[in-house]
């Protein structure tokens, strides 16, 4: 029974192996392409001897179960191997216009009526900022969590930033708003242009931007919502993990 599971067991081992040192190359570590190159000759190895080993037991209505009991196995392993690819493509796909991040809602599928602000209507906005990597050393604070914009009148956003660690950090500072069809009639630069900063180990930083809407804003489309995201390296740690979670910071009142 052992000889039977040996060729999928060290076939699900090489697999694991193999995507586990796809991931870390993907986050940047480099003779983890050695590993994808040992661990996937490993597999098309594996993959053979297991067939070789099926074709040359005798004919019989045994051999013809194993040869099918081994194929669908192996039809199942390919499919489960080739989604985990396939989940990255859709991610990308759905995030195009921001909205797995909660940055859309309904891609702009919006009925936006009559009506504007006016020169004197006042536009709600609400601000939230993400922390995007593992363990990622750095404080994130935004200088007011709702805002009230007055048609044509400027006001000043800002994202505090503070190193907690002892070490340099580059971080880029990027903006998306919600719902998607806001983005072409408000006016601020991190939705168009990120921020790359280099924060000195105990340095605290203010990123400022000016929000403003003009007086022919739809009135259908506020409340919105501002989201900024902190990108910056993984922890050396990150190995242990797929990808970091993305930390939702409450800026202080």
């Amino acid at each position: 029974m052992m000889m039977d599971a040996k060729f999928p067991i060290a076939l699900l081992i090489c697999l694991c192996a193999w995507m586990l040192c796809f991931l870390q190359w993907l986050h940047g570590a480099q003779m983890a392409w050695y590993g994808v190159v040992i661990f996937g000759v490993g597999v098309g190895l594996i993959i053979v001897l297991w067939i070789l080993s099926l074709t040359s037991v005798h004919a019989s209505a045994q051999k013809s179960r194993k040869l099918s009991v081994a194929f669908r196995l192996m039809g199942l392993l390919a499919f489960a191997f080739s989604m985990t690819f396939i989940m990255i493509f859709m991610y990308h796909w759905l995030n195009e216009d921001g909205h797995v991040h909660g940055a859309s809602s309904g891609g702009g599928e919006i009925s936006l009526g009559e009506g504007v602000l006016g020169r004197r209507g006042q536009a709600e906005v609400f601000t939230a900022v993400h922390i995007k990597g593992y363990k990622l050393p750095i404080k994130a604070q935004l200088s007011a969590e709702r805002l009230l914009l007055t048609a044509n009148q400027k006001k000043t956003l800002t994202v505090i930033l503070t190193n907690r660690s002892d070490q340099e950090i580059e971080v880029r500072v990027a903006a998306k708003v919600a719902p998607s069809a806001v983005k072409s009639r408000v006016h601020y630069s991190l939705m168009h242009d990120e921020a790359n900063i280099v924060l000195q180990p105990g340095e605290t930083r203010r990123v400022s931007n000016d929000l403003m809407v003009g007086a022919d804003f739809p009135e259908a489309l506020q409340p919105f919502v501002m989201e900024h995201f902190i990108f910056g390296p993984d922890d050396p740690s990150a190995w242990l993990k797929m990808q970091g979670p993305i930390q939702l910071i409450h800026s202080d009142s």
